[in-house]
């Protein structure tokens, strides 16, 4: 018996249709993984950058001196960037040359391709004062970075400065 004519590429067509289901499905979960990816980056980044603050803190309550005297209030990256004190390997330094140079390597790391912030930047300032005078009580410490955000129109990422802020009590 013959199958009548309007029957006939019934199956190609149910298998095409197929196709095009599946692949709108992938395609969302390509779009899926993409964000997600970017999303684990800004986390990374943002980990980073609080490792780093905790980092300064640990340093300045390490040298009580330095905080006692403000040592630390004003130092960034621009401060940062002169020469390293020598205070390695044992040698000792006032608490203002300790100050500077934990600030020297603080920056240093923040800047390494290993902090995982690009162009990372580090400033700390005294934000409350003793009220006896003897020295600052609270310090801001703001950690800035570079971070791609994707453009959603022409699907290439635009740099735009990222920044993490945090309040230290040596």
């Amino acid at each position: 018996m013959k199958q009548p004519a309007q029957v006939q590429g019934f199956t190609l067509l149910e298998a095409l249709v197929t196709i095009v289901i599946v692949s709108i499905g992938l395609l969302g979960l390509l779009g899926l993984q993409t964000v997600s990816i970017v999303n684990t980056q800004v986390s990374a980044s943002r980990t980073q950058a609080t490792f780093a603050a905790d980092n300064i803190a640990d340093r300045m309550r390490a040298n009580r001196a330095g905080v006692d005297s403000n040592a630390y209030d004003g130092l960034n990256h621009q401060s940062a960037n002169g020469s390293k004190p020598n205070c390695d390997n044992g040698n000792s330094c006032s608490p203002a040359e300790m100050a500077r140079y934990d600030a020297f390597v603080w920056d240093e790391a923040l800047g390494s391709s290993q902090a995982g912030l690009p162009q990372g930047q580090g400033a700390i300032a005294c934000i409350e004062t003793a009220a006896t005078g003897s020295g600052c009580v609270r310090y801001r410490v703001t950690i800035s970075w570079q971070e791609r955000q994707p453009d959603q129109t022409s699907g290439t990422g635009t740099p735009t400065t990222q920044s993490f802020q945090t309040v230290v009590q040596p």
